[in-house]
């Protein structure tokens, strides 16, 4: 959803902006009048020229796209000191300055430096990315705005599950470490031979480490889980060494399949589902307890292993 009104208008001035925002909340525009010169312009719903706002706007930022943002300046500082104090020719009788980005990027960096939420527009994840990659452009802390507990934060960690790639690069390029572990749960599945040169300098080198260690540490772990054959019982008559010997063959056989499909998100239940199939092969009860022990216990193993970097 776009961050703005689409409604074009005719220039008015503040006072008849501010009674037009107050009877119609949703946007902020008038119809332009017949044959009038004066030019038409889109402002941002989010900062209306609303002046019953406190404190009231007393600067007009136009984005690169020409959307007019109408807000206090004292709000805003001391960030955004590339934009402030505003210099430019006034709208509706107060000064502008253009910002190098556009709506959509503008607001969310305004909402963040006002510590208020965007959630209201329905930002996708790489607009969010994308102005937490701007964040420093105007004075703003761009790995403050993600930590934990912060609006952006939890607008990207929500992304994380439908695009944990890009909420883990916009994570790592601001050295967000939380935002950056929340979104690497995701990328459990994520093929890192595919990781372009451009994606890999794009999150950097320690990141990028740190996916390529999380995908060979629990690859590791579950092979160390499954080399461990399930415990051999004293001999009886019916099943004597020979016998457990054939039970830890077959495991070790059946699990090195596993491993040879394995990934680092491999459920549980799959594992469980294959070591099951040698069940019907025991004819043993001590082995077949032996087998479910190992079984259970190899599956409580993998669920609690750590999933972030």
């Amino acid at each position: 959803m776009r961050p703005t009104s689409s409604t074009q208008r005719q220039m008015p001035t503040a006072s008849s902006l501010s009674a037009q925002a107050r009877a119609s909340p949703s946007s902020v525009s008038t119809s332009p009048a017949p044959d009038s010169p004066e030019p038409l312009a889109t402002v941002s719903t989010a900062f209306p020229p609303t002046t019953d706002r406190d404190p009231p706007p007393d600067t007009v930022l136009v984005s690169s796209d020409d959307v007019q943002f109408y807000v206090a300046a004292s709000t805003l500082l001391p960030a955004l000191t590339n934009l402030l104090p505003a210099s430019g020719a006034p709208i509706a009788g107060l000064p502008s300055t253009r910002a190098p980005d556009a709506a959509e990027t503008l607001n969310i960096i305004l909402h963040v430096a006002q510590g208020r939420s965007p959630a209201a527009f329905s930002p996708s994840a790489s607009v969010l990315a994308g102005a937490a990659d701007r964040l420093p452009a105007y004075g703003l802390d761009a790995r403050a705005a993600l930590a934990p507990g912060q609006p952006l934060y939890t607008l990207l960690a929500a992304q994380a599950p439908l695009a944990p790639m890009i909420v883990y690069v916009a994570a790592a390029r601001a050295d967000a470490y939380a935002l950056a572990a929340t979104a690497s749960s995701y990328l459990l599945s994520y093929p890192l031979y595919t990781v372009t040169d451009d994606l890999a300098e794009e999150m950097g080198a320690v990141y990028l480490g740190r996916l390529f260690m999380l995908h060979r540490r629990r690859l590791d772990a579950l092979k160390g889980y499954l080399g461990q054959p399930p415990e051999q019982h004293p001999e009886t008559p019916t099943c004597g060494f020979a016998e457990q010997a054939a039970l830890t063959k077959n495991w070790l056989y059946t699990t090195a399949c596993i491993m040879i499909e394995a990934q680092p998100d491999t459920p549980a239940s799959a594992i469980e589902t294959t070591l099951y199939s040698l069940m019907p092969q025991l004819k043993c009860n001590l082995c077949k307890a032996a087998l479910k022990a190992r079984i259970e216990r190899l599956a409580v193993e993998w669920s609690l292993l750590g999933r972030t970097i």
